[in-house]
């Protein structure tokens, strides 16, 4: 059986452990950016129009402090154009989940509204429910 002492060191021990990996966490993502194909949209044309398809992607650029969302459309011939861009703090939590400080009614609507995001493995990995209340995960791999 374990002392109160021991038990009490064993708890700061792995209190301590987990601060050091979540600063490292952070310093991963300083400066990083992340990008996911969240989804995608056809315009219907008169004429044939091979630019006409659209994904959809959620870009995230970090900081230490803050963290920028931006939206992208990109067409099938590499056309882009801005949806949205919106800047808040973000923190990291015990459980490595990227917990980002939005205001509701800034992101009603978007796509970002109720996206939870985890950092796995240096991975960071988006959810959310779709329309059917199916929850959909999304990738989101380093970007250059």
């Amino acid at each position: 059986m374990i002392s109160r002492k021991e038990l009490i060191l064993s708890i700061l021990s792995f209190g301590f452990v987990l601060q050091l990996q979540s600063q490292n966490i952070i310093k991963t993502l300083d400066n990083e950016v992340f990008k996911s194909k969240i989804g995608s949209m056809c315009e219907e044309t008169t004429n044939t129009d091979a630019c006409a398809g659209k994904g959809i992607y959620l870009i995230l650029k970090f900081n230490k402090k803050k963290v920028a969302i931006t939206e992208m459309y990109i067409s099938s011939c590499d056309e882009e154009s801005l949806s949205y861009k919106l800047e808040y703090n973000w923190e990291l939590t015990y459980n490595n989940e990227i917990k980002i400080h939005y205001k509701p009614e800034d992101v009603k609507y978007k796509s970002i509204e109720n996206m939870k995001f985890k950092m796995i493995d240096e991975v960071i990995f988006g959810y959310k429910k779709d329309w059917n209340n199916k929850l959909v995960e999304y990738k989101f791999d380093k970007s250059k």
